[in-house]
Formats: structure tokens, C-alpha cells, sequence
């Protein structure tokens, strides 16, 4: 999932505004050859469920999809020595997310042609052993289109990967680590509990470092987590596996990482110590081979995104070319704020009908540059105090109100205004709590954000 799609989405509106950020390449390895840097400088995260998800239509059996996976990963490992794949903790999502699954689910549920239970070959709960998963005549699709049995064959498709990548790839200066997944794969025991941890080549480092107090629920906020325990890792300067590593590439499709990273990005251009700043950050969306009528098929490949490079040309644009000028404070409350108004265009949590994300950059600078007041309200997306937090609705109805003042006389945009300017108390709850839950900060009590119980 993630953010609002098509040619007003921010993906389209971010790479055409800020084309110098982006770049593509058909396979990571150009990347960082491009970029003249060696692979152990390299950790690579990759979003497991984006990548499962994208295998290609085709493939409908277990072993099909190990060959796919592994040889993904493959490549993955060519790009850089240290391959860390992560994967949604079904038991440890936020109540926010497990609603919107819901509502995901049903929707499916809707499409999906009922037959006979006779005919019905795919498990559909968590009880299977491998052997189910090898029958010949399953369609794995049928498998993975179900969050009850899912999960276990996440597990599998790791272990049978782990086993594959070891077989094929030399041994040499790499690892490879599952980050949410169960070790026993599918020969877990029938009805005992799943146990969701770290599967990797080179346990005795990766463990203890992706070992967590708090488990992270959703993979997309692994792919901020995993390097930030790297990169502290490697200020302790302890002859670890990744003391040289400077360069993060996140492998996903979902745009939510946008907001997300540039937030991150924002935490580190305000460090000032020469070795913390030591990192780099690349967001690389995968997109598929795409054909259209009487023109040549564009062949998949990476669309790139140097996250500094981004960070440099949104704070341009929100505060002109001597931006670093501003105080890193102001420049990271003018991120929250753009992450915010981003959110409202629409993302898995939330949706304010009539707003475009194309419409709402201008409104967001209009804010940043002309009201620093209320600018000031929105830092509580950066904490856990849920009374600082409710005060950022005034920065976002400020938002909203230069979002309807720059909509008058525009033609065909009158329904967009109306829309707009009937945005409840619970949308704008949710907004700030989706702000401050790509912050890093997450609310439980999600009755208390508009959200269901």
C-alpha cells in the first residue's frame, strides 16, 4: 500500500518537481557502481512482502516462487555484502493497521468467487506442513491471498531461500538476514504458537542487533529501523561486519517510505559530528515491465531516489536556497508538516477528500514560510505527549484553509474545495497520528485518534 497513486500522487509529483533527486537503473549493482562504492559499504533492506507480492503472475508453485525469491536476493547481495529482507509481524501491528487490513480483506472478500469446499486445495489457516506447500497442484497464489496462512509461508520461503542462497552463492564477504520471521519455517509444529524473529547466515552479529524491546509491526518502518541500528552500530567502531558500511538501499514499491525517509533524512542533515554523518540513503522502488499500445515495453527496473538530494530540493523549495541557514529544529518541523499534508492526500490510515498532493506543496510552503507560529505546533508529532501533540491541528488547518483559499476561481475544482473544507475532527486526528507514527512515535490507544476500536 501507501500513498495516493497516478500522476497527482506524490511519487509522480515528487520525481517531476524534483526530477535531479531520481534516477534509473536496471539493476541495484549500477547504483552503487555508479556511485564508484564497494559492496562492503553497501547494506541493502528489502521490503519481503513488496517482493513477494511482485512475483510475477506465472509463477503458482512453491519451488517457482523459491527461484524467484532467491534470485531477487541474488541480486540484492551483488549490490552490497549485508542483505537484511523484512517482514510485517502480523501479531505486533498497530490496531490502525490491523483496520485497515480489515477493510482491505473484506473488500477482497467481495471479488473472490466462492466454490465448493470440495474443490478447495489451499490451506486457509496456519495449520500446513511443507509437504502441503510442494503439492504439485496447490496454487501458492491461493496461499498467500490469505493473511491466516500467509505468514507460514513467508517462514518457509525463508528457510527454503536461506538454503538456496547458500548453495549458489560463493562463500565470501556477504550475509543474508530474514528480519520477522519464524526460523522453523513450515515444519513448525501444527497449533504451536509462531514465534516471529531473525533467520541469518551470520546469527551471532544480526540477532542480537536486530533484537528489539517493542516489536515493529509493519516492514515499512523496519526498512528505517534496520539501518538506524546499523549506522549506531558503526560509531562504536567494534571491528563488527558493518563498520564500513555508509550507504542504505531500501528496496520497496510503497510510497509511505517517502514521507518516512524524508523524515529521517531531516534527523540526519541536522548531525554535525564528520563520522555520524557518514550515511546515505537511497529509496529504490521497483517497477514492473509496463507495455502500452504502439509503444516499446518499458523493461523493469529500480527508480532511485537520493534521499539527501530530495531532503536539499523540498527544503529549497519550502525556504529557498539558503535553507541551511534555517535552524535544524524549523527544517525538521517543515518536514513533520509536509509528511502531514501528505498523509491527508491519502495513506493507509487516512483521507481527506479533495486533496491533492500536487496542490497541497504549495499550501504546506505557504504555512512554513508565512506562519511560523504555527509551524511551531506541529513539533509534537516528535514525542509521546498526546497534549502536543493534539496542538499540530492548528498547523493542519492552516494547511487546509490556504488549500481552499487556492482552490477559489480555479476551474472544475469547486467539489475539491467543498470536500476539503469538510474535513472532521477524526480525520484531522488521524493525520497528526499517522504524522507522528512515521516519526517513530506510536499511539496505542487509536480510539482516541478517530480510529475504531
Amino acid at each position: 500500500m501507501g500513498l495516493a497513486g497516478g500522476p497527482t500522487g506524490p511519487k509522480a509529483v515528487f520525481r517531476d518537481k524534483f526530477t535531479g533527486s531520481f534516477c534509473k537503473f536496471e539493476k541495484l549493482k549500477n547504483l552503487t557502481s555508479t556511485l564508484g562504492i564497494e559492496r562492503r559499504q553497501v547494506l541493502v533492506v528489502v521490503d519481503g512482502n513488496v517482493l513477494a507480492m511482485g512475483a510475477p503472475s506465472s509463477i503458482t508453485t512453491f519451488s517457482g516462487f523459491v527461484t524467484y525469491f532467491s534470485m531477487q536476493i541474488s541480486g540484492a547481495i551483488e549490490a552490497g555484502s549485508h542483505v537484511v529482507v523484512v517482514w510485517d509481524e502480523p501479531n505486533s501491528v498497530t490496531k490502525a493497521k490491523k483496520e485497515e487490513q480489515s477493510a482491505r480483506d473484506a473488500r477482497r472478500a467481495a471479488v473472490v468467487p466462492v466454490t465448493s469446499s470440495d474443490m478447495q486445495r489451499a490451506p486457509q489457516t496456519d495449520d500446513y506442513t511443507t509437504s502441503d506447500l510442494l503439492d504439485p497442484d496447490l496454487n501458492i497464489r491461493d496461499v498467500i491471498g490469505c493473511r491466516a496462512s500467509r505468514a507460514r509461508f513467508h517462514d518457509q520461503l525463508c528457510v527454503a531461500t536461506m538454503r538456496y542462497v547458500r548453495t549458489h552463492i560463493t562463500p565470501g564477504e556477504w550475509s543474508l538476514t530474514f528480519d520477522g520471521v519464524d526460523g522453523r519455517g513450515a515444519d513448525r509444529p501444527l497449533g504451536v504458537k509462531r514465534e516471529a524473529g531473525v533467520l541469518s547466515s551470520d546469527p551471532q552479529f544480526w540477532e542480537p542487533l536486530l533484537s528489539r524491546v517493542t516489536p515493529i509491526g509493519e516492514g515499512d518502518l523496519k526498512l528505517s529501523d534496520v539501518p538506524a541500528r546499523v549506522h549506531q552500530k558503526k560509531l562504536e567502531r567494534s571491528g563488527s561486519p558493518v563498520d564500513d558500511v555508509t550507504t542504505n538501499l531500501l528496496w520497496t514499491i510503497d510510497t509511505d517510505s517517502i514521507p518516512i525517509e524524508l523524515i529521517n533524512q531531516a534527523r540526519r542533515a541536522g548531525r554535525e559530528d564528520e563520522e555520524d554523518a557518514d550515511e546515505h540513503t537511497f529509496l529504490c522502488f521497483r517497477e514492473p515491465t509496463r507495455k502500452r499500445r504502439d509503444e516499446e515495453p518499458t523493461p523493469a527496473h529500480f527508480l532511485c531516489c537520493d534521499m539527501a538530494a530530495l531532503y536539499g530540493d523540498v527544503m529549497t523549495y519550502m525556504y529557498g536556497s539558503k535553507y541551511y541557514q534555517r535552524l535544524p529544529g524549523e527544517r525538521m518541523m517543515a518536514t513533520a508538516l509536509l509528511a502531514a499534508g501528505l498523509a491527508a492526500c491519502g495513506c493507509d490510515f487516512v483521507a481527506i477528500e479533495g486533496l491533492r498532493c500536487d496542490l497541497i506543496l504549495p499550501c504546506v510552503r505557504d504555512v512554513v514560510r508565512t506562519k511560523p507560529e504555527a509551524l511551531q505546533t506541529i513539533k509534537g508529532v516528535f514525542g509521546n505527549d498526546a497534549h502536543e501533540l493534539h496542538k499540530g491541528a492548528d498547523a493542519l488547518q492552516q494547511v487546509l484553509n490556504s488549500y481552499q483559499e487556492s482552490l477559489i476561481g480555479q476551474p472544475r475544482m469547486q467539489r475539491a474545495t467543498d470536500k476539503a473544507s469538510k474535513a472532521t475532527q477524526g480525520q484531522m486526528l488521524r493525520v497528526l497520528w499517522t504524522a507522528s507514527y512515521w516519526c517513530g512515535y506510536e499511539y496505542t490507544d487509536t480510539l482516541n485518534w478517530g480510529f475504531s476500536d
